[in-house]
């Protein structure tokens, strides 16, 4: 299904594609990523299918190469590992937006989606229901300053009072952030 509708994506003028809940796995991300340079699509929601890591670093080693603005890649079972490979990819990308929600990432993850954040053109985050902890959240929070992000959604994640004073920190110092926890 999805290789299909990728191939056709080449010659077609469609720029929004949402193929949220296909059980697309990582075989499937792949024939995507495959096709995604040659496409003219801006907003992708891959949202709630099986990509897992081998999917996510399929479509992140795409990114360069793709016309993709926005990007959603939840509930798909990222780690930190393919959090990774993403932080690699985005500086080079076009991205403005990424919903990463309801993955698995934890502090590590979120260290280092916030390490690329002021290399990128991301404006809206989100990393809400990803395991993060104080570790991750004093990661983000080191960082925003730095970035574009205007928007950063951590609802759902395990901070305690250490991430909450950070992330408390960063807003005080930073008033164009707006950060939803």
């Amino acid at each position: 299904g999805a290789t299909v509708i990728f191939k056709v994506l080449g010659r077609s003028y469609l720029t929004h594609l949402d193929l949220h809940g296909n059980a697309i796995d990582y075989r499937a991300a792949l024939a995507i990523a495959d096709q995604l340079a040659q496409s003219k699509v801006t907003n992708l929601n891959l949202n709630h299918n099986r990509m897992g890591d081998p999917g996510s670093v399929a479509i992140a080693y795409t990114l360069s190469e793709s016309n993709l603005t926005t990007l959603s890649l939840c509930f798909n079972r990222i780690t930190h590992e393919g959090a990774a490979i993403l932080a690699n990819a985005l500086p080079q990308s076009k991205l403005l937006q990424l919903d990463l929600r309801g993955n698995n990432m934890g502090d590590c993850g979120a260290a280092y989606i916030a390490s690329a954040l002021p290399h990128c053109g991301i404006t809206h985050l989100s990393l809400r229901e990803n395991s993060i902890g104080d570790a991750g959240a004093a990661a983000i929070a080191d960082i925003l300053a730095q970035s574009s992000v205007t928007t950063l959604d951590l609802r759902g994640n395990n901070m305690g009072p250490a991430g909450a004073a950070a992330l408390d920190s960063a807003q005080e110092r930073i008033t164009a952030v707006r950060i939803i926890r």
